[in-house]
């Protein structure tokens, strides 16, 4: 492990690749590495659709861009407290840049980082920083004031910037030579996620490119990947049906993490001409049970051995818990007692990550 001094930049320097390997150093029985852009951070990742923030997010009006741009440039490069795309419901007035909490410590700088995760022992979890941070109160209505930085690429206000397409591929790339065992995740789609305290969104052809660069960067090092969707199943359906045409192009394992789609997708996923077979539904207490009974329902159309179970929680801490709850639920759904339906989902669990776990 790299030694990282104290230092009152401690933020920037320990980005999260260490993070994730020191919580997988410490807990290897409960966490495996794994690195990749979550589309909550897709804004701050170019792509050949753009390396700006004008060519990277939409929104109904130039105004509502304007605004997302000016929260995103008026962060602090180092904490970047709010500076990722969220789904969840803000309580407070976006319009009037109040306080608000819940955001981690995340800087655009190391934002390749800040999309990585660790997987938990029946799926997938993502590690996140600790600690909340505010957005302050703000006065700050300023216009963001574009400055040059690092070889002509743009930088916004205080810092903030879209890393460079070169750059945080050829990153994720070192990540995964470094890191024989860390899986790609979790990367994907989200049609929902908002910049918070805005209406604009990440372009959604943009995302669809990061999916496509990063599943191809898994097929080359034959990792598996943990896929997020939100309001895109059927984009992410049409997306592996093309790769179908090419099983070598697809990654020899796919979770569908917190599976939120319908239950007529599941068939049509793990039916792919070549590569179905590589599919496999997780499901989460923390998300899933938020809708019991579709829960119940897609638990139950998932064939027994393409079904994973996880926590999706943000530190190991709170694992256990969270995979009893999910345990429970697939036990009764499908007739298992507890300790069966354990014992099935690790065996899942292995074949599943079968290259990335310990010896």
């Amino acid at each position: 492990m790299p030694s990282i001094q104290p230092t009152h930049n401690c933020f920037r320097l320990l980005s999260k690749q260490y993070i994730v390997l020191l919580v997988n150093w410490c807990a290897d029985y409960k966490v495996i590495p794994g690195f990749g852009i979550h589309p909550w951070w897709a804004h701050l990742h170019a792509s050949s659709h753009g390396n700006n923030w004008q060519e990277l997010l939409e929104a109904l009006s130039q105004e509502q861009l304007q605004q997302a741009i000016n929260i995103l440039s008026n962060n602090d490069p180092v904490t970047n407290s709010g500076a990722y795309a969220t789904n969840r419901k803000q309580a407070g007035s976006s319009s009037q840049n109040k306080s608000r909490n819940g955001y981690h410590n995340y800087s655009s700088r190391d934002s390749i980082d800040r999309g990585s995760s660790c997987s938990d022992s029946g799926s997938q979890q993502q590690v996140q920083h600790d600690g909340e941070q505010q957005i302050q109160n703000g006065e700050q209505q300023q216009q963001p004031k574009l400055q040059q930085e690092q070889g002509g690429h743009l930088c916004l206000g205080n810092g903030l910037r879209v890393v460079p397409l070169e750059e945080w591929e050829g990153k994720l790339r070192s990540l995964l030579q470094n890191n024989p065992h860390a899986f790609v995740g979790e990367i994907g789609i989200d049609r929902a996620a908002q910049i918070p305290g805005s209406k604009a969104k990440t372009s959604f052809n943009h995302q669809l490119e990061l999916l496509e660069r990063q599943v191809a960067l898994a097929a080359e090092f034959q990792r598996p990947v943990s896929i997020h969707c939100v309001r895109g199943y059927g984009h992410l359906l049409q997306f592996f049906q093309q790769l179908a045409k090419q099983p070598s192009a697809c990654p020899p394992k796919v979770m569908l993490h917190s599976y939120g789609g319908s239950l007529e997708e599941i068939p049509r996923f793990h039916k792919l001409k070549g590569i179905g077979e590589r599919f496999y539904f997780s499901f989460s207490h923390v998300i899933n049970q938020r809708t019991p009974d579709k829960l119940v329902a897609r638990i139950a159309a998932v064939p027994s051995d393409r079904l994973l179970i996880e926590s999706d929680q943000v530190t190991p801490s709170v694992i256990d818990a969270g995979m009893l709850h999910i345990c429970k639920v697939v036990a009764g759904v499908k007739g298992w007692t507890v300790e069966e339906t354990a014992h099935r989902m690790l065996s899942n669990f292995k074949t599943f990550y079968a290259g990335q776990l310990p010896s």
